[in-house]
């Protein structure tokens, strides 16, 4: 047959190399078609009805997220709050574009002083105000002008009383305070909460807009802790190889010493070659 042809023009030895670089050929093209997937989340591939089921049953109970969420930091909390109010429209537009279902943060029902403040001038312009909509509306449901002027007093007398964060979290319940994190070391924090992810990358994107705001992804943080030591595993390797070369070449003094690592080299690329072939 061919093969014995072949063998016999070539030679046995120029035949067994013919054979080896073919063979290192194949596993070298094969290995080149191999791809990685370090995300922890390929590890375990629920069913798209189980995963319908497990949105439905988070919307109903009202669950977030324990995995993805955003921190929010800044020196005090009045900056903290501000910072969770410019990160609101953003992720209103994300949830109208479907990227999440629902978030919470504590900005929700605790405004910043300044929000508080530009509240107050509004009510001012068009309620409380010398020609605000109160002062009709009561007249016309009987209540007299004394009650009024109480009334005018009592919103006076209310400027510059803002809602702190130490009043708010001795009412709030339980649920509300769990995403005011609080002082922590030199800076406040804070988290905002999220439900119904779809997309991971918008989120990402959203937290680069935002001085202060990171995205924390704890399953992708371990999918990158197993990149990093599938490189470092990889260039291990490749340098303990390199290392054995080395000492042969040294050991014997001949060109073609390092050609005795060449079987366990081939035998690991065949390893992976059975991976990319998988």
């Amino acid at each position: 047959g061919l093969p014995w042809r072949c063998w016999q023009v070539l030679g046995r030895q120029q035949a067994l190399v013919a054979v080896s670089a073919a063979a290192l050929l194949g596993v070298v093209l094969c290995t080149l078609r191999l791809s990685t997937a370090d995300d922890i989340r390929t590890l375990y591939r629920p069913s798209p009805s189980l995963v319908q089921q497990e949105q439905q049953i988070q919307a109903l109970a009202g669950r977030f997220s324990p995995n993805q969420f955003f921190l929010i930091s800044a020196a005090d909390s009045e900056s903290l709050l501000q910072t969770e109010e410019r990160l609101q429209p953003l992720l209103e537009q994300l949830r109208r574009d479907g990227v999440i279902g629902q978030w919470s943060s504590s900005s929700r029902y605790l405004p910043s002083m300044a929000r508080q403040g530009r509240n107050y001038e509004l009510l001012n312009q068009t309620v409380y105000g010398e020609d605000g909509a109160a002062w009709p509306l009561m007249t016309a449901l009987g209540f007299d002008e004394a009650s009024q002027q109480t009334l005018r007093r009592e919103f006076r007398s209310s400027n510059q009383d803002y809602l702190s964060p130490g009043d708010w979290l001795a009412v709030a319940g339980d649920e509300l305070q769990l995403p005011w994190l609080g002082r922590i070391g030199s800076t406040q924090a804070s988290m905002v909460t999220l439900q119904g992810i779809t997309d991971l990358a918008p989120l990402a994107a959203v937290a680069g807009q935002i001085q202060g705001v990171q995205f924390v992804d704890r399953v992708g943080q371990i999918s990158g802790l197993l990149n990093a030591q599938r490189h470092m595993a990889s260039l291990l390797l490749a340098t303990a190889y390199a290392c054995v070369m080395l000492l042969l070449l040294l050991r014997y003094r001949r060109i073609n010493a390092p050609g005795l690592a060449v079987i366990p080299l081939l035998a690991s690329l065949f390893t992976l070659t059975l991976f990319a072939l998988a």
